[in-house]
């Protein structure tokens, strides 16, 4: 889900700045398309609330709101996506709107404080935009790396680095699907149902995957896990945003964004509690 929605961005982002001249593949159609996509195939598991679009710039600082409900535990997070450049460059952590009084980083970071979520950053990127992040080179010729095109950053670290650039922050980041699966992965290539999938993309084929612990990556993953959500594993770490499942409500969390205008443009509500395939296939 989270994994070949990283790998799709990345490939769409290359292909809008490599062969695409005029078509702009920008934040905005990149964070609609994957929330629509994550609601289309785990229909049952996935709520999208959307409220008014112009309070962004001026109150949040953000693009939408995520909470992720385990059996033990609910993240509530506040995330702000930035596309990195056709030269690798992170434009807009400066900007504030027209009538807000703090920059709209700031912004995220308190409007995140005072409404108890984790503030983050999604950075939409390119394969050509990352060193640390790149596709797994596999030594099969048959198996292909995926793309991670969605990479997400405690907005604390982006406020006291303020980046001009990826490469100044990515060794910060994590793919995003790795609060499913802390690896890399690859996919079987078969040339027959490569054809068969361009020619009837109605179907949608089971792939062959293998497993890459992440090379070069020694530092703890900074954000709890759906393991962790769902009481699995422990946590060890205390982390803003997180609360107990038992006293959380998505209707209620709803009904008090209408009723205090809370000032958000979207909620996606993702329930775990009981893992997909992806998730299981994977462990």
């Amino acid at each position: 889900m989270l994994l070949k929605l990283g790998d799709r961005t990345s490939k769409n982002l290359g292909f809008a700045y490599e062969q695409v001249s005029g078509v702009s593949y920008g934040e905005e159609t990149i964070t609609e398309s994957n929330l629509l996509d994550l609601k289309r195939l785990n229909p049952t598991q996935i709520r999208i609330e959307t409220f008014s679009k112009s309070v962004e710039s001026k109150k949040t600082g953000a693009d939408w709101e995520w909470h992720i409900a385990g059996k033990t535990n609910t993240l509530k997070m506040r995330v702000q996506a930035k596309r990195i450049t056709r030269d690798g460059k992170i434009k807009g952590l400066k900007q504030q709107g027209k009538n807000a009084l703090l920059p709209q980083i700031c912004l995220l970071l308190k409007s995140a404080k005072l409404t108890g979520r984790m503030p983050l950053y999604c950075f939409y990127s390119a394969e050509k935009h990352r060193t640390v992040w790149n596709a797994s080179a596999s030594s099969a010729p048959s198996f292909k790396g995926f793309e991670t095109g969605c990479l997400l950053v405690d907005a604390h670290t982006v406020k006291s680095k303020m980046p001009k650039n990826l490469s100044e922050i990515e060794a910060d980041t994590w793919p995003w699907h790795f609060l499913w699966s802390n690896n890399l992965f690859e996919r079987s290539i078969n040339i027959f149902e490569k054809r068969f999938a361009q020619t009837h993309p109605e179907f949608e084929l089971h792939e062959n995957f293998k497993t890459l612990p992440p090379v070069g990556v020694v530092k703890d993953f900074p954000f709890p896990t759906i393991d962790q959500l769902n009481g699995r594993t422990a946590i060890t770490s205390s982390f803003a945003g997180l609360v107990a499942t038992s006293g959380y409500s998505i209707d209620h969390e709803i009904q008090v964004a209408r009723e205090e205008q809370r000032d958000i443009s979207r909620i996606l509500y993702m329930d775990v509690k009981e893992p997909d395939l992806m998730h299981w296939r994977f462990r």
